[in-house]
């Protein structure tokens, strides 16, 4: 997952686990590069003085095509130039940047375009007809302000005609002091780009994070000299910033029932699952929790795992259960933007309600994993709407953001062995819970010890703190401490 910086209070499971072929053991999920460009056209065999064929175009993100072989007494043709940042050999006077430190954005278009912040600091020379050339690009992780030290270099950069050039980065990673998991997360760049003035260039990122087995087709990246440089890096030859994507709200609900169910929500048909009492009452109202599964994972899964659906009965709640869109951290949880996950949640909520009695004082959310970071992700953008949020071996991905209102959080963990993706979830649960105290929610905290678990014997207390807080809820309800239920290993954390 693209993430946040979680030693320094959470990506992406970057989930660059920038944020994840690997599996959460909530689950399991792989894709190609641009091709090498073709090989210029041998030249006809022209008489004497005739010109060469044209070398042919190189594939998107390739290698330019070799000039053909002029004809006998001719010229050689001009080798192709591949997709945007393929390199010829075609020489002449270029615009060269100025070496020095750059601020420089990624927008990674595959991970909900999750903007990431690095600093490029290069050498570059001048060398007048013979074009331009980058001695060396150096990459550093940016975060809170902090600047690492150079996690991967390259040389010797060629600046050709058209001011472009080509840059193929080695796999490399993220330290995870700076990324938004805390955990180091591997990827493999490759920058096209275009020298836009001796101060600036953007251009295509193509490539892999391979942490998460997500390919990059289609991100961009920019840079702008690194003193005076702005809050938020340009990402893009337009010089936008990464963003997220406006979704329109349901304005008519299908007929919605106990079991599997669709719905039309930001123009895709999306999946859910609803469980219910068997014996509703007419006057009855009843809470509704939203269950949230993990990386590569699905409903059934989560299901079988948890048994949280065997409890709707004797607890007398609607439970309902999403799909995903398998997205690289399994739910849209990388920018502050709208996306279609909210709107998908917005749009149940709308539905649900208006084919089962739900108490709107009493929504919440839980989920495992890639679930449990979504869960708190909704729960801060959503705090008027929820009334409590449990995430289970889940954090927080990107950077804290103050919700609406400071909402009661259950944070359960499985201590030094939680770990799934290549991702440590301690981390993840210590970042969160530090976040969380320093902007005075109402916290209680289960370390279970046990790993990347939710064992259907941690039930009993996740639904009893749920169901003791009301949105309207004004004094919190533990201040004498826990209910026999919770276990040793659950505390209400102190301010």
């Amino acid at each position: 997952m693209f993430l946040k910086n979680a030693s320094l209070p959470l990506l992406l499971c970057f989930t660059l686990t920038f944020f994840f072929g690997c599996a959460d053991d909530d689950g399991e999920t792989n894709p190609g590069t641009g091709g090498a460009g073709a090989t210029g056209g041998m030249g006809g065999a022209g008489g004497v003085g005739g010109v060469g064929g044209v070398g042919g175009m190189g594939g998107m993100g390739g290698m330019g095509g070799m000039g053909g072989m002029g004809g006998m007494g001719g010229m050689g043709g001009m080798g192709g130039m591949g997709g945007m940042g393929g390199q010829s050999g075609s020489t002449g006077p270029v615009t060269v940047p100025a070496s020095g430190r750059y601020s420089m954005g990624l927008n990674l278009v595959e991970l909900g375009g999750y903007l990431l912040p690095l600093q490029l600091e290069i050498i570059t020379e001048d060398r007048g007809e013979d074009g331009g050339l980058f001695q060396s690009m150096a990459l550093r992780a940016v975060s809170d302000g902090n600047v690492s030290e150079p996690f991967v270099t390259v040389e010797d950069i060629r600046i050709v005609a058209g001011d472009i050039f080509a840059a193929e980065f080695p796999e490399s990673a993220l330290p995870a002091a700076f990324s938004p998991t805390g955990s180091d997360v591997r990827f493999r760049l490759n920058m096209a780009g275009r020298i836009t003035s001796e101060s600036t260039f953007c251009g295509t990122i193509t490539g892999e994070i391979t942490t998460l087995d997500q390919p990059l087709t289609m991100s961009t990246f920019a840079v702008e000299p690194w003193e005076g440089r702005s809050e938020t890096a340009p990402s893009d030859c337009a010089g936008n910033g990464g963003g997220g994507m406006a979704c329109d709200r349901i304005d008519m609900c299908p007929d919605v029932a106990v079991g599997v169910n669709m719905l039309s929500s930001c123009e895709e048909d999306r999946i859910f699952r609803v469980f219910a009492p068997d014996d509703m009452e007419t006057d009855e109202t009843l809470p509704l929790i939203f269950l949230w599964h993990g990386l590569g994972s699905d409903p059934d899964a989560l299901l079988d795992r948890s048994l949280l659906a065997e409890q709707v009965n004797e607890r007398r709640f609607v439970l309902v259960v999403p799909s995903s869109r398998a997205l690289p951290v399994e739910w849209d949880q990388l920018g502050q933007g709208d996306n279609p996950d909210l709107a998908f949640f917005d749009d149940m909520v709308t539905c649900v309600q208006t084919a089962f009695p739900v108490d709107t004082n009493r929504i919440y959310s839980t989920g495992l994993s890639a679930g449990g970071l979504w869960t708190t992700y909704l729960g801060l953008r959503r705090a008027s709407v929820i009334a409590a949020i449990a995430p289970m071996s889940g954090g927080l991905i990107v950077d804290y953001v103050a919700p609406e209102r400071t909402l009661p959080v259950l944070v359960s963990w499985g201590g030094i062995e939680d770990i799934a993706v290549e991702q440590d979830f301690n981390t993840f649960a210590l970042a969160l819970i530090e976040d969380l105290q320093a902007a005075g929610h109402e916290l209680v905290t289960c370390n279970h010890g046990q790993g990347h678990e939710w064992l259907p014997s941690f039930n009993p207390w996740v639904l009893q703190f749920l169901f003791d807080h009301t949105l309207d809820g004004s004094d919190p309800p533990y201040a004498m401490g826990l209910p026999e239920v919770f276990p040793d290993y659950c505390r209400v954390a102190s301010e």
